[in-house]
């Protein structure tokens, strides 16, 4: 009669497999590490290009709250002339590049106004009574517990007959405003977008 051996697995054996299955765990582990790092990256990037979208197009794309419809929306909706819209905040003194804009009424008083202060990106707008209400852009706005900042925020005009079209290689026929933000979010690191509005010829 054959008995067979009942002892367990040597030291040697118990090493060698701990080592095997070392080996194909590290790998793995890293590629699902590597993988959730670019996942978490990659939402920051889409949150803060959103944002960013946000304050040249409308803060509803964000949805919480602001009446804005982001300097573009209200750039085209307000269908003033150049002499109502005001760049603020100059930069080296320049009064047709800024920090600020403003759509002045027909007392050339500012109606609707956005002003980076270096920490943050204000709206200024008139309530219902015609007194001033200032709000913060993605104040105590937070994704997955990070938070949105506005990292930088320039206005320029651009003057007809001055400037020319790079697309066309023309001079532009009518004043020209070019907004720039700067945004981040988490690991999304800086995320820039810039988008301009023509001014209609008077």
């Amino acid at each position: 009669m054959n008995i067979k051996s009942k002892k367990g697995m040597t030291l040697v054996e118990v090493i060698a497999t701990v080592a095997i299955m070392a080996a194909i765990m590290i790998p793995i582990s890293l590629i699902f590490t590597t993988a959730y790092s670019n996942f978490i990256t990659e939402s920051d990037k889409s949150i803060a290009q959103k944002s960013a979208r946000a304050v040249l197009y409308g803060k509803g794309l964000y949805g919480n709250g602001l009446i804005s419809y982001g300097v573009m929306g209200d750039l085209q909706r307000s269908n003033v002339g150049s002499n109502k819209i005001q760049i603020g905040e100059n930069i080296n003194g320049d009064s047709n590049r800024g920090k600020s804009i403003s759509i002045l009424d027909e007392n050339n008083l500012p109606i609707q106004t956005y002003i980076f202060n270096g920490t943050s990106l204000d709206y200024i707008y008139l309530d219902d009574k015609g007194d001033p209400v200032r709000e913060s852009y993605f104040e105590n706005v937070t994704s997955n517990k990070k938070e949105v900042k506005v990292l930088d925020f320039v206005v320029e005009k651009k003057i007809k007959g001055k400037y020319i079209d790079p697309i066309t290689n023309n001079y532009i026929d009518s004043d020209l405003i070019i907004v720039y933000v700067e945004v981040e979010c988490g690991k999304s690191g800086k995320i820039a977008l810039e988008s301009s509005y023509r001014i209609p010829i008077e």
